[in-house]
């Protein structure tokens, strides 16, 4: 009798064990605090499935423990390495390679395997985690920069369509874009409400528009591709700057990444930064969020980790939005939010606010905000929404290759302009701080978008960009430019021209680009082909949120 229950015993424990190690890590990792009823209640959830399972090993006998102990173990080298990222070979040598352990402990299984994940789960218990934000270099004390040279603020608005791209269909009168070009100006900006962006990606444009270039190759400053936390490794603006004897401060997501010190070949080292991690659970702990949103977004965040997870919660989804699965009323297990990086984006403000404090002559605080990119989880004063049904991405898996329908774009279009407004009371903020501390009459401020909107029907890639309306270029391709330098006066400028010709225009060191005369004509944006060369695309003329008749 009691070796029959020390036997089920071991199976839970081994179960639960399996399940719960590497979520523990996860958290850990993220400094969640373990006491957070959020992460009790996750933990029981995890306790309860791994009664119910080991049941099912302890009465399926030689056939159910190794079966359900190979799964889990192979779902846990998923979330804990990025190894398996098909279903194909590596697939298969893990599954063989974990049933040979099987196979060796077979006898002894399920005390082997908790024997071992006891002692990670308590060793993890002591792990000192990682800081969401890591400060590198420090900021320059007082006289330590040269006092002859402007402030210069230089902020990358990640998502931000251009006031003449905002869709009159949801801004009927026209009243978010004149509100927001009234305060620019007020604020003695010049307003470039045509400008639009030649790229469709961030890894494209922000690249190209800091080395005062519009390439047409594919990640021509990511060779190899680009990837997640790539550093930037050639950066002729920050170059110019550091030459110049500006010391440069950087806030920055681990998204894209930006050397302080300039180019790599310049070897430039002079400056700071404070990297954000994006998708950082511990962002939820004082968001205002119920106990069931905290603990499903952690899970989310969570079973991202896992390639199979991610797809089983895709093909639930697309279970539940079927009329078979809305007949049987499914419920929803996948919250609209895909990510929370919004929430990192708005604590990347608060942190810019404070170092701004330190901000002076001789100094370029430049930082990549991931505002107001999706998902849509800001209302209009930055208080976050509830996240069920509520926080929207911008394109939507089920209706791919679409991007999104018509009425996936009329539903997600009122929040992300929502998010805009949030955004520009976060800029105003900004702009407080610096009129506070008298940096700002005389300081150079550069505010700008990489991109659209990207609410569009269909992307500007080679298998469906035949498919694009003129108002989808307008989504993707339109972006927001202002720029205030001192002595020159607060401008309306409607010129429809690239950012990355505008920046160059205003700010590269030696010859200024020509007149943007053939650029006027006709305008341009590259989109994604199957070779290495991007192709060139006519841009629809665009004023007052609709695109213009060529």
């Amino acid at each position: 009798m009691l070796k029959r229950y020390s036997s089920l015993v071991y199976d839970i424990a081994a179960v639960f064990l399996m399940m719960a190690t590497p979520l523990l890590v996860f958290v850990r990792h993220h400094r969640y605090f373990l006491g957070a009823p959020e992460l009790v209640l996750v933990f029981s959830a995890l306790a309860g499935l791994g009664v119910l399972t080991g049941l099912v090993m302890k009465f399926t006998g030689w056939i159910g423990r190794p079966v359900i102990t190979v799964f889990l173990l192979t779902v846990l080298v998923d979330i804990q390495t990025k190894w398996i990222t098909t279903i194909g070979l590596r697939l298969l040598l893990t599954i063989i390679g974990l049933s040979v352990l099987v196979w060796i402990f077979r006898k002894i299984l399920s005390q082997t395997v908790t024997l071992i994940f006891g002692i990670m789960f308590l060793t993890t218990l002591f792990l000192p985690g990682e800081d969401a934000v890591r400060r590198t270099g420090s900021l320059p004390g007082p006289g330590e920069a040269r006092q002859d040279l402007p402030f210069i603020l230089h902020l990358i608005l990640d998502e931000h369509i251009g006031i003449d791209g905002i869709p009159r269909q949801f801004d009927p009168q026209g009243q978010l874009a004149d509100e927001l070009t009234e305060s620019f100006l007020a604020e003695g900006f010049q307003v470039y409400s045509r400008a639009y962006s030649r790229f469709y990606n961030t890894f494209e444009s922000i690249p190209n528009l800091l080395n005062f270039t519009a390439d047409r190759r594919q990640s021509r400053y990511f060779p190899e591709g680009f990837t997640e936390g790539m550093v930037l490794q050639e950066n002729a603006w920050f170059d110019q700057l550091r030459r110049s004897g500006y010391r440069i401060h950087v806030v920055e997501s681990d998204y894209m990444r930006f050397a302080p010190g300039g180019s790599k070949a310049e070897g430039g080292s002079d400056g700071s930064s404070l990297s954000y991690t994006l998708e950082n659970p511990k962002n939820l702990e004082n968001a205002g969020f119920s106990l069931s949103e905290r603990a499903r977004q952690i899970l989310g965040s969570y079973s991202r980790l896992s390639y199979f997870l991610k797809l089983g919660r895709r093909g639930y989804k697309s279970v539940r939005l079927s009329g078979f699965g809305q007949a049987l009323a499914l419920p929803d297990w996948d919250q609209s939010a895909e990510h929370i990086s919004i929430l990192a984006a708005v604590q990347a403000v608060d942190d810019l606010k404070t170092d701004l404090a330190q901000a002076g002559p001789g100094q370029m605080f430049f930082a990549h905000l991931l505002l107001p990119h999706s998902p849509y989880g800001l209302d209009t004063v930055c208080q976050p929404r509830p996240m069920v049904r509520q926080w929207l991405s911008w394109d939507v898996v089920e209706l791919r290759p679409r991007q999104n329908d018509p009425a996936s774009r009329a539903e997600r279009y009122p929040p992300y302009l929502d998010q805009v407004l949030c955004t520009h009371q976060k800029l105003q903020e900004i702009f407080d701080v610096m009129k506070e501390e008298g940096i700002w009459e005389d300081a150079v401020v550069i505010v700008h978008g990489d991109h659209g909107s990207r609410l569009t029907l269909f992307t500007p890639k080679y298998e469906w960009v035949d498919e694009m309306t003129p108002t989808d270029f307008v989504d993707a391709f339109s972006t927001f430019f202002v720029v205030k330098q001192p002595g020159k006066a607060s401008r309306y400028i409607r010129d429809q021209l690239p950012i990355d010709h505008i920046f160059a225009a205003l700010f590269q060191e030696g010859e200024i680009p020509p007149a943007a005369v053939d650029l006027l004509a006709a305008p341009e944006v590259f989109c994604y082909t199957h070779g290495d060369s991007m192709a060139v695309r006519p841009m629809p003329f665009f004023a007052d949120g609709e695109p213009l008749s060529q």
